[in-house]
């Protein structure tokens, strides 16, 4: 015999990897700017008047698209805060861009990892009930 107790649901979390290749200076700045955001959003914010309370970070809409259209075969997913940041600045080994003449590292130039990887974990803020499944998606049958 087997016996369960349930306590409650664990909210649901979700996990993407991007790969970042950027070639020149300008694709660089650019992946930096978005790991910088990224870890903006993801931070607590003081409370300038008492240093003992902290805002809760930024909340997220995750929403898939497919050709400018929100994608119905991607089950939706709602209100995330994020988790956790994981970068490797050297999935593939390490190696540097190296601006000739240079030989101090700068933003977005030498110094800056040729590959990278950025990892994402996010949570979401309330549970999924039977409710929210009830209402039938969208489809479009294919004519035979």
């Amino acid at each position: 015999m087997l016996e369960m107790l349930y306590k409650s649901p664990n909210f649901r979390t979700f996990n993407f990897e991007f790969k970042f290749y950027p070639r020149d200076e300008r694709e660089a700045l650019e992946v930096q700017r978005i790991v910088e955001r990224l870890r903006y959003h993801q931070s607590p914010e003081l409370v300038k008047e008492s240093s003992a309370f902290l805002v809760p970070p930024s909340e997220f809409d995750i929403k898939f698209y497919y050709n400018g259209s929100q994608n119905p075969n991607i089950p939706p997913i709602s209100t995330c805060v994020l988790q956790t940041i994981d970068i490797d600045y050297a999935p593939n080994g390490f190696s540097a861009y190296e601006v000739p003449n240079e030989n101090q590292p700068s933003l977005g130039r030498t110094g800056m990892p040729v590959a990278m990887t950025l990892r994402l974990a996010f949570q979401e803020t309330t549970y999924l009930t039977k409710e929210d499944f009830e209402e039938p998606r969208e489809a479009t049958q294919a004519k035979v």
